[in-house]
């Protein structure tokens, strides 16, 4: 439920400067498994050191965790969502900050997965 309206809301807001990084604790061999077998555009990354648990007090997975331009957490949601809602958080955080913005450049969703 998650991974499929993230990639969406990825794939409709990347040209306006969406960020999506998938984080996880796996080895990169099963992360990149997982990327081909999900079809995933956004990057993957491992967190073998356990620090995107720590800074993001990400003790559920999935943890979505939108952070804008400036790195400040803006949102943290736990559990899976669906995509209009992950679209109209996404949506919020732009609209809020316009003038900051200029658009979604910068503007981060991490997702912590297991």
């Amino acid at each position: 439920m998650t991974l499929p309206g993230l990639q969406a809301v990825y794939e409709r807001y990347k040209d306006k400067g969406l960020v999506v990084i998938g984080i996880s604790s796996e080895d990169s061999g099963t992360l990149n498994a997982f990327q081909s077998q999900n079809k995933l555009a956004y990057s993957l990354m491992q967190d073998a050191g356990g620090l995107g648990m720590r800074d993001y007090a990400a003790f559920a997975y999935p943890t979505l965790v939108l952070i804008d331009r400036k790195g400040i957490v803006q949102r943290v949601e736990v559990g899976g969502h669906d995509e209009e809602s992950i679209d109209r958080w996404v949506r919020e955080r732009s609209e809020e900050h316009t003038s900051e913005l200029q658009s979604l450049r910068h503007l981060v969703c991490r997702l912590l997965l297991e």
